[in-house]
């Protein structure tokens, strides 16, 4: 599962700041003044390597994992033993974690100068941590005086905004485009009105067929260091560093060109973060480095800030060198093209999935056919007196627009084409079914007591509170799936991952009904849902994910890879 999501209840962990430890706020100018005392491309180095050290960890607010780290930064220092006992006074509390050492990187490309380490590096590093804990809390909390209305829209941008941070499993992202691939040459494909020659249009986009592209990829993961344990964490060892490459052999074209297609020079960022006024504080922040997680600090060295941001960007890459180019190339018709194209792939792989569910939990699935002129929903399952109604949609959110700037009606746009447009359709669906005009084959609708209404989405999102309210505000306003059980907005990482549990005595509807029943569980995601409050099933989900089609996917994939790895001349070990 992905630590994206590990919290959905952020203000429940109180956040070690300036605040708590010093009894006074800290400014914006300090935290500057602070990060100028660092030689940039050293303190570059330390905290995303220490990001990825704290980001194997499932649960970043245990005290486990946070005390022993802030004895590690600080050393003796009075600072560090004033923070952990603030840490102690106030249980899980958190005073490091992912996106507030992803942030600090951008701001030390703003600000960090010095040519050398300063003398008190652990106080001024713990002091610099403090403050952006301040100010991002800041950032982050209601207005006074707002309306109900306002604090809700408050909260949406809150949680949109935290998109960027959220991951899916990336060995999944590329079997999914790999498939896509596939289903292109296929005589399915072809007969599609929006038919696109995926593998002439990469080869001339990209530069390199879409196999030498995701194995380039896989290149790029193995030039990484591994994880840094917790005595490496002060070692300055850069995460990519092409000389590095196993054996000394010359880095193949494909991964220098991959490489330099998805990164940034620190000073072409700096120009750019020099220029934000107010600075922001949460990961949208760092927009510069959604698409281009790599940031080169000099010839041959690389850093990557954010685990989310690079094995994104490892995994959308496939999608966006075809639409990038395309719209590059002034094609934007093309563009359009492109994307039904995939929208139609997305809903048969879906099925394909949801047949694969009902294979394994013995529950009957239908995929979408016409009646009485309409369409029905693009997926149904009938498990029992119980039926799953799902639609599939490929719209992602606007990145500039919605993500980054964080636009309340690009935001609402957004949510209406991606949820509440389905919405539409579940709900015509629904009581159609219910009134007998849309009926399945060897199903009586009147046996079936509940129904789960699905909108199953492509982009890893964020489904805790704000959003969701928000949702069912919109679906209340517009008398959408009122008789229904609540609508569940899934991404697809999350239902590929059922798979493997399903058949051994869960079905999907009975895991939705118990989230729905679950006081606080039916308010966040359906991942965090089962994190959080079915650890069980958590725990077999792990354990039976050798044993799932996604796992045999990417063996013949990583089989393929390896092939072309070793006619570059490369081990593969």
């Amino acid at each position: 599962m992905s630590r994206r999501h590990i919290d959905p209840f952020p203000d429940i962990h109180i956040r070690i700041d300036h605040m708590l430890v010093f009894d006074r706020p800290a400014s914006h100018d300090e935290l500057a003044s602070l990060l100028s005392s660092f030689p940039r491309n050293d303190l570059l180095v330390v905290l995303s390597n220490l990001n990825r050290f704290v980001d194997q960890f499932a649960l970043v607010a245990d005290a486990e994992l946070q005390i022993p780290l802030i004895a590690k930064l600080g050393g003796s220092s009075d600072i560090a033993a004033r923070i952990a006992r603030t840490f102690i006074e106030h249980p899980g509390s958190v005073f490091i974690f992912p996106e507030q050492l992803s942030s600090l990187c951008k701001f030390a490309i703003r600000y960090a100068a010095a040519d050398k380490w300063p003398t008190d590096t652990n106080d001024s590093l713990l002091r610099a941590m403090l403050a952006y804990n301040y100010l991002h809390r800041k950032e982050t909390e209601p207005r006074h005086g707002a309306t109900a209305d306002e604090l809700l829209l408050d909260l949406v941008k809150l949680e949109i905004g935290s998109i960027p941070n959220q991951d899916d499993r990336l060995q999944n992202v590329m079997v999914r485009y790999e498939q896509f691939f596939e289903w292109s040459r296929s005589d399915a494909g072809r007969a599609s009105q929006n038919y696109c020659d995926l593998d002439a249009d990469f080869l001339r986009l990209a530069g390199m067929t879409v196999d030498e592209y995701t194995t380039a990829i896989f290149c790029v993961l193995a030039l990484m260091e591994p994880s840094p344990t917790f005595d490496q964490l002060n070692v300055g060892n850069c995460p990519i560093s092409l000389a590095r490459l196993r054996g000394g052999l010359q880095v193949p074209v494909y991964v220098t060109r991959w490489i330099e297609t998805h990164s940034r020079s620190a000073d072409e960022l700096k120009l750019e973060y020099s220029k934000e006024t107010p600075p922001r504080y949460a990961v949208a922040g760092l927009h510069g480095l959604i698409n281009k997680p790599l940031i080169q600090l000099d010839g041959d060295r690389f850093v990557a800030p954010s685990r989310s941001f690079f094995e994104n960007a490892l995994g959308s890459a496939i999608f966006f060198a075809l639409l990038d180019g395309y719209n590059a190339e002034n094609q934007k018709e093309k563009g359009k093209q492109f994307t039904r194209f995939f929208g139609e792939f997305f809903e048969l792989y879906a099925l394909a999935t949801s047949r694969a569910f009902a294979a394994r939990s013995n529950s009957r699935c239908f995929g979408d056919f016409l009646y009485n002129g309409d369409k029905s929903t693009d997926v149904v399952l009938f498990e029992g007196d119980r039926a799953v109604f799902i639609e599939v949609v490929a719209t992602r959110f606007n990145l500039l627009s919605s993500v980054v700037s964080l636009d309340p009606k690009s935001i609402e746009k957004d949510l209406q084409r991606i949820v509440i447009d389905k919405a539409v359709q579940l709900d015509r669906c629904v009581t159609d079914f219910r009134s007998e005009k849309l009926k399945y084959d060897g199903i009586n609708q009147r046996r079936i007591r509940k129904i789960f209404p699905i909108v199953l989405v492509v982009q890893s999102m964020s489904m805790s509170y704000g959003v969701r309210m928000l949702i069912e505000k919109l679906l209340k306003e517009k008398g959408l799936l009122q008789m229904t059980c609540p609508l569940e907005v899934m991404e697809i990482g999350t239902f590929e991952s059922l798979e493997p549990a399903l058949g051994r005595g869960l079905k999907l509807s009975t895991l939705l009904n118990g989230k729905m029943k679950h006081a606080l569980g039916r308010r966040v995601s359906l991942k965090n849902y089962i994190f959080h409050y079915q650890p069980e099933l958590h725990a077999t989900m792990a354990r039976q994910r050798k044993n799932s089609i996604m796992a045999h996917r990417h063996a013949a994939w990583f089989e393929r890879a390896s092939a072309l790895v070793k006619s570059w001349g490369i081990s593969s070990d």
